[in-house]
């Protein structure tokens, strides 16, 4: 499998801020040495248009961000009309993660646009009134790592079903195949069959229910029984209908592929 691709995160902060924002990402400097994520500064620009032009491509294109809540951010007409408006917005689409992070403390209501967010550290304690700055953000970074594995999860998820699709499905209107027969056609494929069934089978338990319903449907395709006893959880213990329609015809799929054997 191809590396994946590093999760773009993206601070959405106040300049009076920036020093608690250089210490957050000091923090998490042990995800970007390995490989896991990679920050973007928005201050590192000079004209205000490039700086707003290059903010607003870099929200358009991040994976997680992370709004930095203190009383100067909330005073910023263009950091909470600009940046915060559009990264909710995309929060609410599922195109990004956003995480309020509180650092300083400030009277924000349930009415403010974040609120309904979970916020960081736990139970929204001001970072600043921590007695342990430090044990504070290592309680936010632990927080963030949890939802990078998670998107992490569901790339990985999502790889495993296009490369099965690509290396070992005909590209033809037949969907009952052969699963000997299209290894043979890919002999030179650098993927197993054991490899690609077990990596199908494995993104059957992933959080994201479109990918458990695509994985499903590739291993109907591939017809091999070993994906049977899998494919009859999900049918059986899947909470999403569409999951498990996607299994029940997977399953068809591979009774048949069985029939014409």
């Amino acid at each position: 499998m191809s590396q994946l691709e590093r999760v773009k995160v993206f601070f959405s902060y106040s300049r009076e801020d920036e020093a608690l924002r250089d210490r957050l990402s000091l923090h998490l400097q042990p995800l970007v040495q390995q490989g896991i994520i990679t920050e973007w500064r928005n201050r590192s620009f000079q004209a205000v248009s490039e700086w707003d032009s290059a903010i607003d491509q870099h929200i358009s294109n991040v994976d997680i961000i992370l709004l930095l809540i203190s009383p100067d951010y909330l005073a910023s007409d263009y950091v909470f009309d600009i940046e915060m408006q559009g990264a909710l917005k995309r929060h609410e689409t599922g195109e990004a993660v956003v995480i309020p992070i509180i650092l300083r403390p400030v009277a924000w209501t349930a009415g403010d646009p974040f609120a309904k967010l979970q916020a960081l550290p736990k139970n929204a304690k001001p970072i600043t009134t921590w007695s342990d700055v430090d044990a504070a953000f290592v309680s936010v970074v632990q927080e963030i790592r949890q939802v990078v594995q998670q998107l992490l999860e569901v790339r990985k998820s999502r790889q495993n079903v296009i490369e099965a699709e690509t290396k070992y499905l005909h590209d033809n209107s037949k969907t009952e195949v052969s699963f000997q027969r299209t290894i043979r056609t890919y002999e030179n494929a650098s993927l197993t069959a054991e490899s690609v069934v077990s990596g199908l089978i494995e993104s059957l338990s992933t959080e994201n229910a479109q990918v458990r319903a695509e994985a499903a449907l590739v291993l109907g395709k591939i017809g091999d029984e070993n994906a049977v006893p899998a494919l009859c959880h999900v049918l059986a213990t899947d909470e999403d209908p569409e999951v498990r329609r996607s299994a029940a015809e997977a399953l068809g799929m591979i009774g048949g592929a069985e029939a014409e054997s």
